[in-house]
């Protein structure tokens, strides 16, 4: 949804001040990892406002998992000679 708030931020081509900065530094590489930052900054800013995080990985994602995976999770475990019922619930 936000590919092209990131794209019209960054396009393929070098632009006159990434050049200007460039050209300006005693190494020119850390134009490089300046320009690195801005991009993983950017990029951090745009998944801060669409939240992903909570979509992916909040208490209702994880409840989704568990109920479709219940099969995988509930088993029954022996540990010398003692048998654990794992289920979503608990032990």
């Amino acid at each position: 949804r936000n590919i092209g708030r990131l794209t019209s931020k960054f396009s393929k081509t070098i632009d006159a001040a990434y050049l200007s900065h460039r050209s300006l530094l005693p190494s020119p590489e850390d134009a490089e990892l300046f320009m690195l930052e801005i991009f993983v900054s950017h990029l951090r800013s745009l998944l801060a406002i669409s939240k992903p995080d909570k979509t992916c990985l909040g208490f209702e994602a994880i409840k989704k998992w568990v109920d479709s995976s219940e099969a995988m999770i509930c088993r029954e475990i022996n540990a010398c000679g003692v048998k654990f019922c794992m289920t979503k619930d608990g032990v």
